[in-house]
């Protein structure tokens, strides 16, 4: 196992998720949306052979430098003879505007014995308590942690008005989102025994300000945890795993 001193905290609990779901046999993995490749390269370092692609070229630029085989591609233009063991979707597919071909080509390009494994989130769980619970959980934050963290979702929510408006409006700002209902009756259709978890999600936000913020990520991890079993929130994130229909 890759060291997790050697990744932040989001990298390891990511890998934890996908190494478990893994096929025994096999080791070739195709990554779809490798970002700058963190995932990958760790993947790469526990000895599977991955092949990740994004339609960034910067992305794709920084997942090289890891020494990542990664790949500038739309998904699911993406074409190759190769086959593989399993498909990876990390916070991806949600905004593949062809859901359904996304998930058929994945499919398309998967071993028998194959598997796709998604981890993202819920836009339609989000409710008012839980946006607001993570509002003010951001603005408990020390005053030069906060200004630390202070990028995107995380940087709205120093504003006024409701929390799940700042919330959808910083997601509807990325385009297309695919509600995990969606995403999940499309893997049916290609998938049989496609089984589906509700994980925490909110302290992936705080990762956005980088490698320095890794505390934080981890004590809002460890919050959310916490809120969620107390039943004071929701548990926005959504994973999905599904064995090849033949």
């Amino acid at each position: 196992m890759t060291p997790a001193l050697l990744m932040n905290f989001e990298t390891h609990y990511t890998l934890q998720f996908v190494t478990q779901t893994l096929p025994v046999a096999g080791r070739h993995v195709l990554e779809v949306g490798c970002g700058d490749g963190r995932l990958a390269a760790a993947l790469v370092a526990d000895g599977w052979r991955v092949t990740a692609i994004d339609q960034n070229v910067e992305a794709v630029r920084k997942a090289q430098s890891r020494g990542v085989a990664a790949i500038r591609s739309d998904w699911p233009d993406y074409s190759t003879d190769d086959r593989y063991d399993a498909v990876l979707f990390v916070r991806s597919i949600h905004h593949i505007v062809d859901l359904q071909g996304a998930v058929d080509r994945a499919a398309e390009l998967l071993r028998p014995d194959g598997r796709v494994i998604v981890d993202d989130f819920a836009v339609e769980a989000m409710d008012e308590a839980t946006a607001e619970w993570f509002r003010r959980y951001v603005r408990n934050l020390p005053r030069f942690q906060s200004e630390a963290a202070g990028h995107g979702l995380v940087a709205a929510l120093s504003s006024d008005g409701p929390a799940l408006h700042i919330w959808r409006h910083h997601h509807e700002h990325h385009g297309v989102i695919h509600t995990a209902g969606d995403i999940a009756a499309a893997l049916r259709k290609r998938f049989r025994n496609v089984s589906e978890a509700s994980v925490p999600y909110l302290f992936r936000y705080l990762s956005e300000s980088g490698d320095g913020a890794d505390a934080l990520v981890s004590a809002c991890f460890e919050h959310e945890c916490g809120a969620i079993e107390d039943g004071l929130i929701r548990p926005i994130g959504r994973r999905f795993l599904g064995l090849f229909k033949q």
